[in-house]
């Protein structure tokens, strides 16, 4: 069962914790990047949705999808991309690291 905590903090402190944990578990099984390609996979789902509700969408031919994979899909370009999330959630809670 989930715990049950006597205070703010202590509920604050274990939710931490967790994340911390959370995120070494994802670069434990290669996902350094996962906090980028999660949140992209987000945008990505609503856009479909979006696109469905306006009407029949457009299908993106194999090779054009492959070419962007290439462009954008890697390790690095999840780094580059996620940069702006960290130096925003930095500046809004600079105690997070705490």
């Amino acid at each position: 069962m989930p715990p049950v905590f006597g205070t703010v903090e202590e509920e604050r402190r274990y939710r931490k914790e967790r994340l911390a944990a959370a995120f070494r578990l994802f670069g434990a099984f290669g996902f350094a990047e996962g906090a980028w390609w999660f949140i992209t996979m987000e945008r990505s789902c609503q856009a479909q949705l979006l696109a469905m509700a306006a009407g029949a969408p457009k299908h993106i031919d194999r090779d054009t999808a492959s070419l962007v994979r290439g462009q954008i899909g890697g390790h690095i370009a999840g780094w580059v991309q996620a940069q702006p999330l960290f130096d925003r959630i930095t500046a809004a809670e600079p105690d997070h690291r705490d």
